[in-house]
């Protein structure tokens, strides 16, 4: 009865941590998208700056 007692905890234990894992993994890839998406903005804003300066 025990061992079966802790066999369920460890797997449960398991189970969290996995989860815990990929909650990190989503949320690393929204800030990164996040920056990107602004880093990506400020580039073709002074892209189109300097396009404009030479046309």
């Amino acid at each position: 009865m025990w061992e079966l007692l802790r066999k369920f905890n460890d797997i449960r234990t398991t189970r969290n941590f996995t989860n815990y894992q990929y909650d990190l993994i989503c949320r690393n890839y929204c800030i990164s998208l996040k920056i990107s998406k602004e880093l990506s903005h400020k580039f073709f804003e002074v892209l189109g700056q300097i396009l404009y300066k030479f046309w």
